[in-house]
């Protein structure tokens, strides 16, 4: 994951992911952000860990802002073979 500095995006409305890895190490701030809306909307990426992930702590962000987010339905999976070909499919 990246964080996107493009102006309707932000990092206090966002996904925002820790790693911890199988040797003790961390990986901290991976960040998938949304846009400033009043609607629902959907997000998906993909994280590229340095390391095997062996725990991921995932926080809904809604921060420093005014009003209420909701989140729902989030789902955290490894990657497959059939993804990447799906996501080549559909860039065509």
């Amino acid at each position: 994951a990246e964080t996107n500095h493009h102006a309707d995006l932000h990092e206090d409305y966002s996904l925002y992911l820790d790693l911890e890895h199988p040797d003790g190490s961390f990986t901290y701030g991976l960040v998938l952000p949304f846009r400033a809306a009043h609607d629902w909307q959907t997000l998906s990426g993909v994280i590229h860990p340095r390391l095997p992930v062996h725990v991921l702590h995932i926080y809904c962000l809604f921060r420093y802002r005014h009003g209420t987010a909701h989140f729902d339905d989030i789902h955290v999976r490894p990657l497959t073979a059939y993804d990447l070909c799906e996501a080549e499919a559909h860039a065509k």
